[in-house]
């Protein structure tokens, strides 16, 4: 199975705010997170900054790491207050292009619409 496809949807100085995008063909973040924390360090200068995910409950939880190296889940955010992801959903599709809203468009109607 491939790694974990996630995308980083705050960048903070002190955090990173990451979601799961390829968990119908892909690990999860939390059955990935070696590699996610991994590659965070290494190719988005992750550092010490905190590594919060939105799971597939949509809770909000913690991947401890030491320099790059997964150590522990955490589950929760505690002393960090994220903003409501409506409102963090809006500000980026100002920001988008055409393409990028096709993309969009295309993951909302695979991933979270449904025939009822």
């Amino acid at each position: 199975m491939n790694h974990a496809e996630y995308a980083i949807i705050l960048n903070k100085p002190d955090y990173y705010l990451i979601i799961d995008t390829g968990h119908n063909h892909a690990k999860t973040i939390t059955n990935d997170s070696e590699h996610v924390v991994k590659e965070l360090y290494d190719e988005f200068d992750l550092g010490d900054r905190r590594v919060f995910y939105i799971d597939s409950e949509d809770r909000i939880d913690e991947l401890l790491h030491n320099k790059g190296k997964f150590v522990d889940y955490k589950v929760g955010h505690e002393g960090i207050e994220f903003p409501h992801i409506s409102e963090w959903i809006v500000e980026q599709i100002t920001l988008m292009d055409d393409h990028e809203l096709d993309q969009v468009w295309k993951f909302i109607k695979e991933n979270i619409l449904w025939n009822v």
